[in-house]
């Protein structure tokens, strides 16, 4: 984004803020003044999907997320003219095949804490695990299991949560 979001506050070296996503919707008419649900650089979900209907929207929102590179502004062409804030460079400048690549941003991350309603290949409305993390991969995603936990949900109702880390496949 182009600075902290409105209502962030400071977390270590950087800020979090909280923004509320619709999954059904394209996150471009979720940008709300200068910022744009993409631009986030960590996703925490927690519970938000258990029904088949909603595992398509929830991944392809989460994979838009990931794989959207902040705005950079494009490197000069290599004839362009120094400006006067940028000193001129020497007659023997390597070829740019030669250069120092750049370096990459560092990967964004999603993390999903999912409540296991469903076992594999049950015939329920309830997605299973195995079935969220393939709708990953087929989103070109990586999901990886972080770890379970079991939450007590009411006295004598347990369930099992996976959290899940999920980033963009790397090219």
């Amino acid at each position: 984004g182009a600075g902290p979001w409105h209502g962030a506050q400071p977390l270590g070296k950087g800020s979090v803020a909280s923004m509320p996503v619709d999954f059904c919707k394209p996150l471009s008419q979720q940008v709300r003044g200068p910022h744009d649900p993409r631009s986030a650089e960590v996703v925490l979900a927690i519970d938000i999907v258990w029904l088949r209907e909603l595992v398509a929207p929830l991944v392809a929102t989460m994979a838009d997320i990931l794989t959207h590179a902040p705005h950079q502004p494009a490197p000069p062409p290599p004839d362009a003219q120094p400006s006067a804030s940028q000193p001129a460079t020497s007659a023997t400048t390597e070829p740019s095949s030669q250069q120092q690549p750049q370096q990459r941003p560092a990967p964004k991350v999603g993390l999903l804490a999912f409540g296991e309603r469903a076992r594999e290949g049950s015939a329920t409305s309830f997605v299973a695990l195995g079935e969220l993390c393939a709708a990953f991969e087929a989103a070109g995603c990586v999901p990886t299991l972080l770890g379970r936990v079991v939450v007590e949900r009411e006295p004598g109702e347990s369930m099992s949560v996976a959290v899940l880390q999920v980033t963009a496949a790397q090219p």
